[in-house]
């Protein structure tokens, strides 16, 4: 009898271990999501655009211009060809309308970069927190913090299920982006809906401020939330251990298995796509120069080509001034 106790009370107590690490795993994974869209991915793109995006923009807008000036041409000879009369300036005007729909594109990834930066050098507090890592050249900018910084703190042993044990001061994070990480791990923890499905609606306002305050990079605002997390009375959770416990239990802990893989699924997608992808390229200091002296290199052909459609066209165009003076003897 006290055999088949034990056991049951081994497979409960596996059970409630195992929910509790993936809560723990749940937050965790979120952290780390929110951190890739709301800070690493955002400051990626703005260095990109520093890096890259600005000489990209300047090869196509030359590359317009060439194929513009081409047309122009094709216009003039086909004109020509048809022994019409033809008109530079109107060549000029019905190339400008054809390739109008590229110019406007141009110029609105121009101006939503220029936004953009702008949105986030005002609106987030972590772009105050990348310049003063960029001043500092011994410690990583925020882009350049990994996932496993990212973890370095490991999982949180404090809180209801710990015990209630608060952690020791020293152990909190000096620097203003680990401590903004590890605050907002240990309020998801608390907070997320997989960890209190009954919450409060106070819990549930707490929670939506303090992913607000970790997208703005606002660590007052979390060291508050935090604050006032601890002056709760948060009750842990009991479990039955009967039949009917053990099962509900087990359904749980599927449900929480399967919204670590739909949290490692979003992860994996936002790493396969820009501008993550772009991480090892900015940096690689080697790699990222290379790719702006090709940009670099590909401006200054397309500008001696365009200047070469230049003299093709004024030649066109003294070409028809001379026939127009003889037709006029």
């Amino acid at each position: 009898m006290n055999e088949v106790i034990l056991t049951e009370r081994s497979t409960y107590d596996k059970l409630v271990s195992d929910i509790r690490k993936c809560r723990a795993r749940i937050a965790e994974l979120t952290a780390q999501r929110d951190d890739l869209r709301h800070h690493i991915c955002p400051a990626l793109k703005v260095r990109y655009e520093e890096q890259i995006g600005v000489l990209e923009r300047e090869v196509l807008a030359i590359q317009a211009e060439v194929l513009e000036k081409e047309r122009v041409i094709e216009l003039l000879i086909a004109r020509l060809n048809r022994r019409e009369q033809p008109s530079v300036e109107a060549a000029r005007d019905q190339a400008r309308t054809e390739f109008r729909e590229r110019w406007d594109k141009i110029r609105r990834d121009e101006e939503e970069a220029r936004d953009y930066r702008r949105r986030w050098e005002e609106d987030s507090r972590w772009s105050h927190y990348e310049q003063k890592r960029r001043e500092t050249s011994s410690q990583p900018s925020p882009e350049n913090i990994t996932d496993d910084d990212a973890e370095a703190d490991g999982p949180e042993a404090d809180g209801p299920d710990a015990g209630g044990h608060e952690e020791p001061e020293e152990n909190i994070p000096e620097d203003p982006i680990r401590e903004l990480k590890h605050l907002y791990r240990k309020i998801v923890k608390y907070l997320h809906p997989d960890e209190r499905p009954n919450a409060t609606d106070h819990e549930k306002e707490l929670l939506n401020r303090a992913v607000e305050a970790f997208q703005t990079g606002d660590l007052e605002a979390l060291r508050g939330i935090w604050g006032e997390i601890e002056e709760l009375e948060i009750p842990v959770e009991t479990f039955d251990d009967t039949e009917a416990g053990l099962r509900r239990l087990r359904e749980l802990l599927t449900l929480l298995k399967q919204r670590i893989e739909a949290l490692k699924e979003e992860i994996r997608e936002i790493r396969a796509a820009f501008p993550y992808t772009m991480k090892g390229l900015l940096e690689d200091a080697d790699r990222l120069a290379e790719r702006q002296k090709e940009l670099r290199e590909l401006a200054d052909q397309l500008r001696h080509l365009s200047s070469q459609l230049d003299a093709s066209i004024e030649a066109l165009e003294n070409k028809l001034a001379a026939e127009n003076e003889k037709r006029q003897v």
